[in-house]
């Protein structure tokens, strides 16, 4: 949902190369195994801990819940302990996505053991009371008024709030001042025992350590879950929204045209990749012509919002208020351009071309190829080689990617979502 704004994760693992191997499953314990990828390209190590529920496990009047139960789990509280983990380097992420969230750990290969070791004791037994809720609630407002000051932040959360369903998978991740009051530490601790179970964990490993290393700091360190409900509550179902959506004032518009895209499998991931490089991956794109050729944006771009059950794909424009007319005449025909013809030969030996760059790129990182590893495994997609994935999207052929183009750019699916200054929205309204 760019990487870290609610999207999914890059989709292959950098192959090829000699720093790194194939992924393998290690067992741990009874109740553990993790997915593990050797990559001795730096003393580093990035762990990914994806769980099972997201936004959608949140009772529907106390959005804000699954942010507080994951900061909390995922929360040194001896201050030295937290001063030798900053001493470390050690760095902590928390994402809670609508269905799903993924806590990361990155740290230098020597300090895996300390740092799983304070970290594993949080997350088993985390302190769920009073004081901690109360103080960890007192932020809330700040995040959420970070969220509605980044333009790409706040429409994400404009997409989500139109095309999901009703419940806090469809709103803001920490809530509003209403849900917030209504938030107590029994509805963390529920939160919790229904989400950190052994059914709805995934963990990935990418490190330079042997495996037997870190299969000895994990079998020490990580902690024993219950077993939980293997059933997840379903995923947040996507529906169709209003026409045009004018939500609040800026100096400049951010224009974005959204399509509904369909129910999550390996062959429609790897088609949604595709589309992302043919519309967004820089010079001969889709979306450049109307940034370089045409100077009609000062930024252009794709977020793709994703669930088992569907997502949204969104091409958004930052441009000037007076282009608002030709930014939307132009983005729409590349929607109707591809509906109508969709890709010829050539362009199609450049898009899987380019495909495979762009796939490879976004997997160097550890954290990313880890995250990649987490998500693939989470939905039974992982094999004993990721290569499997790649085959996957050479499999696509012009045909079959047309044909799915032309569900999805569908005229009757398309929906606008602008930001803009108010006197401009007020003529929107007007018309």
């Amino acid at each position: 949902m760019r990487g870290a704004i609610l999207l999914l994760p890059g989709l292959l693992l950098l192959l090829g190369s000699p720093a790194t191997a194939a992924s393998v499953h290690l067992e741990v314990r009874e109740d553990l195994s993790l997915i593990y990828h050797r990559d001795i390209s730096s003393p580093t190590t990035v762990v990914q801990i994806l769980l099972r529920g997201g936004q959608s496990q949140e009772p529907p009047d106390r959005c804000g819940v699954a942010y507080l139960a994951h900061r909390l789990s995922f929360r040194v509280q001896d201050p030295q302990k937290n001063k030798q983990l900053a001493e470390w380097g050690t760095d902590l992420e928390i994402q809670v996505l609508p269905d799903h969230s993924l806590l990361t750990v990155v740290c230098l290969s020597k300090h895996l053991n300390g740092t799983l070791g304070m970290i594993g004791a949080a997350l088993g037994e985390p302190s769920i009371s009073k004081n901690p809720v109360f103080f960890a609630k007192k932020s809330l407002p700040f995040l959420q008024k970070s969220e509605e000051d980044d333009d790409l932040r706040f429409l994400a959360l404009q997409v989500r709030r139109r095309f999901f369903s009703a419940g806090c998978s469809g709103d803001s991740l920490y809530g509003d001042e209403t849900s917030r009051d209504r938030i107590q530490p029994v509805d963390v601790r529920d939160y919790h025992r229904a989400v950190f179970t052994r059914s709805r964990i995934t963990v990935a490993v990418v490190s330079d350590l042997a495996p037997q290393a870190v299969v000895d700091i994990f079998s020490r360190h990580f902690p024993r879950f219950p077993e939980g409900d293997r059933n997840p509550p379903p995923p947040p179902r996507t529906r169709a929204p209003g026409e045009v959506s004018p939500i609040r004032d800026r100096h400049q518009v951010l224009f974005s045209l959204c399509v509904p895209l369909p129910a999550l499998s390996p062959a429609n991931l790897a088609r949604l990749h595709l589309v992302r490089v043919l519309l967004d991956s820089g010079p001969g794109s889709r979306l450049w012509a109307l940034r370089r050729l045409r100077h009609l944006a000062y930024t252009v771009g794709v977020l793709s919002l994703q669930t088992d059950d569907g997502g949204v794909l969104v091409a958004y424009l930052k441009i000037r208020p007076g282009n608002l007319d030709a930014a939307r005449h132009g983005l729409r025909a590349i929607f109707s351009d591809l509906n109508e013809r969709g890709v010829g030969e050539d362009e199609w030996q450049a898009l899987m071309a380019g495909t495979r760059a762009d796939l490879l790129r976004r997997n160097e990182a550890k954290k990313d190829r880890a995250a990649t590893l987490a998500f693939l495994a989470s939905h039974g997609w992982a094999q004993e080689t990721p290569e499997d994935f790649l085959r996957c999207i050479e499999a696509q052929d012009p045909a079959s990617f047309n044909a799915y183009l032309k569900r999805v750019f569908h005229p009757g699916n398309i929906r606008e979502i602008i930001l803009g200054p108010e006197g401009l929205l007020a003529g929107i309204e007007a018309q």
